[in-house]
């Protein structure tokens, strides 16, 4: 992300220069069109990135206040659900709900939903048995809206992060756009004017030269990077503050309070990448062969380590 603020920053300032001296392209059509898609382009970045600094607290607050009211009503119902299946005699439906109730609060999200599902499909074709102890279907409509709810919200968080993994691809794509026009227009137009626009000359070349850390646009988009989440397993959220390093190039980086982490400016290459975190048990490391140009995404779903108990 650093590398997307700082190459946005950049673009701004060249645009600025480009337009205070606007007298070096008066007349000259092509050269004030090569501009106004550098605008363009700029104004785009500009707003991607102030997207994709917007923390997505409150979208993962929906979610864990959603998993948590499921949790309390599928509690409730699997307890009255093993009474119920122990009166019937169904004893395969009693050991499958003590097994749910067992593991309900410490399963993946999908895991939970399943076992909603599960009890809702099951009560439902013995609801007349079961109001005899007491389940009733303004109880089964009640887990199918608590269990609704929970599923809107994680496909929220879903869809939320697949957007804005298209806006930093976007972004990045910008980038490699804007300095593709850098080099075939508009560097050519100020060098050729340089003995008539000195002033232009200076500033454009004072910022565009600034920091330069590659010589040639071969090398820029020969850059690969890798990013993804970094959550906890058991609720979802994010995890900050997860450490994750490339074995191969002793690289580490912090994942930010979105659980984001994304590592660029890679050769091609295979990279072993590795993850961990206070509190969590240390997930298998993974190995990714990056190409020219590749963007590999790679979750980490982080388990908890159980407290200990005295």
């Amino acid at each position: 992300m650093k590398k997307l603020i700082f190459a946005t920053q950049k673009f701004k300032a060249i645009q600025r220069v480009l337009e205070t001296h606007d007298e070096a392209f008066i007349g000259k059509a092509q050269a004030l069109a090569a501009r106004q898609s550098f605008t363009d382009l700029v104004t785009e970045m500009s707003t991607l990135i102030t997207d994709l600094t917007i923390p997505l607290t409150s979208v993962y607050y929906n979610r864990v206040k959603a998993r948590d009211g499921l949790a309390a009503g599928l509690g409730n119902a699997l307890h009255i659900g093993i009474m119920f299946a122990s009166r019937i005699g169904d004893d395969v439906l009693m050991n499958t709900l003590k097994n749910h109730l067992r593991r309900y609060r410490s399963v993946s999200a999908n895991e939970m939903l399943q076992f909603s599902f599960y009890f809702i499909n099951t009560i439902t074709q013995k609801m007349e048995q079961a109001a005899e102890v007491g389940l009733t279907h303004e109880d089964i409509t009640q887990l199918q809206v608590l269990t609704e709810a929970y599923q809107q919200a994680a496909e929220a968080v879903s869809n939320t992060l697949g957007d804005r993994r298209s806006r930093h691809n976007r972004l990045d794509q910008l980038i490699k756009d804007g300095t593709k026009l850098l080099i075939n227009d508009l560097d050519r137009f100020v060098n050729y004017n340089s003995t008539g626009f000195p002033g232009l000359n200076f500033a454009y070349n004072r910022v565009r030269w600034s920091r330069r850390r590659r010589s040639s646009i071969n090398n820029l988009t020969s850059e690969s990077d890798i990013s993804g989440m970094i959550t906890n397993a058991i609720t979802g959220l994010p995890v900050v503050g997860a450490t994750i390093n490339i074995i191969e190039q002793a690289h580490a980086i912090n994942s930010d309070v979105d659980g984001y982490y994304i590592i660029d400016e890679l050769e091609q290459g295979e990279f072993t990448v590795t993850c961990h975190a206070t509190g969590f048990a240390v997930p298998e490391p993974f190995v990714i062969t990056l190409g020219v140009n590749d963007s590999v995404i790679h979750n980490f779903a982080l388990s908890p380590i159980p407290q200990a108990t005295s």
